[in-house]
């Protein structure tokens, strides 16, 4: 299996409409903070809002030449981060892909935080397997957050190694994008 990570500036027209479309699957919107479908003409001005902006990282995933889902990072006041794929993407692929997104991430930056619905669970235990601890909770959202330092400890974790031999197994790196 071939994975790659291609910056949504460097992707063509098909692919960043399908990228879009991906997004807008019903389960990405229904727990993605925007909850409204992204038309078209935004997600073209989103695209185009990249171009300059030097604090956000927006990759498309592929895997054997088909889009199969997207990571961001958005380095703010407070870093952010984020994922989503297409439904019966493999589990290991998307732990993989994480720890490499995560590394890169932290190369960057000294804590990161996420936000989770509160009604995914899934999204989640997915996060405090990656080292996550909920900081605050609101109505509708656990809020996380990890530091560079925890990361680098929790990578020694039995669980950690094993991700991090599958995710050298599959070549996947983000070290060679902006």
């Amino acid at each position: 299996m071939k994975i790659l990570v291609k910056n949504y500036l460097d992707l063509d027209k098909t692919q960043s409409d399908e990228i879009l479309k991906i997004r807008n699957l019903k389960h990405i919107v229904n727990a993605s903070l925007n909850q409204n479908e992204i038309t078209k003409s935004q997600h073209e001005n989103f695209i185009i809002s990249l171009k300059n902006s030097k604090n956000s990282h927006y990759f498309a995933i592929f895997s054997d030449d088909e889009i199969i889902g997207g990571v961001h990072f958005v380095l703010k006041n407070e870093p952010t981060w984020g994922l989503f794929f297409k439904p019966n993407t493999n589990a290991i692929l998307i732990s993989a892909i994480t720890l490499k997104f995560l590394e890169f991430c932290f190369k960057r930056c000294e804590i990161l935080n996420a936000s989770v619905k509160k009604q995914n669970e899934n999204a989640l235990k997915f996060d405090k397997n990656f080292g996550f601890k909920i900081t605050s909770n609101d109505d509708n959202f656990y809020h996380l957050s990890q530091r560079k330092d925890e990361f680098h400890y929790h990578l020694k974790t039995e669980l950690m190694q094993k991700i991090a031999k599958i995710a050298d197994e599959f070549m996947i790196s983000f070290d060679d994008l902006s």
